[in-house]
């Protein structure tokens, strides 16, 4: 009867935490997803339409593709259900016969693609951020420049010393 329990005991062991294992990494590649898609929807506003001047106006089509990618890479979560049921079946036959350790490794095998995507998604997206807010960045400056000369004779005028400069919104 011992020899039952303690099977039952690494049945239960590493079925747990592979459950464990699977639900961090699947909530942290929904949380990365919707937060690529929330910055993507941020930035497709921020360039509709572009400014004339942006220096990379390639930025809305890039943008556009990367939303249908991420939209790609939100449906294969769809598949994991499908995907964990295949595994069972193909591990079913050594986990009756006591070995789990290949259980072990599933969540590996079911999130790393997708893992594997998110990040040279999440890359990209990334990187016109930061083109767009190196951009946005300049403006503001050109923009403040222009203003301290247009007003700073009036501060004068009136002896006020320091000029409020326009600061990002975000």
């Amino acid at each position: 009867m011992a020899p039952l329990r303690y099977a039952q005991s690494n049945l239960i062991r590493y079925i747990l935490s592979t459950f464990r294992s699977f639900k961090q990494r699947f909530l942290t590649q929904c949380l990365s997803l919707t937060r690529y898609l929330n910055r993507v929807d941020q930035l497709q506003k921020k360039l509709d339409p572009p400014p004339q001047d942006y220096p990379k106006p390639d930025h809305v089509g890039e943008l556009a593709s990367l939303k249908s990618k991420l939209l790609y890479v939100q449906d294969s979560f769809d598949d994991l259900g499908d995907l964990a049921s295949d595994m069972r079946e193909q591990f079913s036959d050594q986990a009756r016969n006591g070995l789990f350790k290949p259980i072990v490794d599933v969540p590996d095998r079911l999130m790393k693609p997708i893992q594997g995507n998110l990040a040279g998604l999440g890359g990209q997206v990334n990187t016109i951020s930061l083109s767009v807010e190196a951009y946005q960045k300049k403006q503001l400056g050109r923009a403040n420049g222009l203003l301290v000369q247009q007003v700073e004779p009036l501060f004068k005028v009136a002896g006020i010393g320091e000029i409020p400069l326009m600061q990002p919104s975000e």
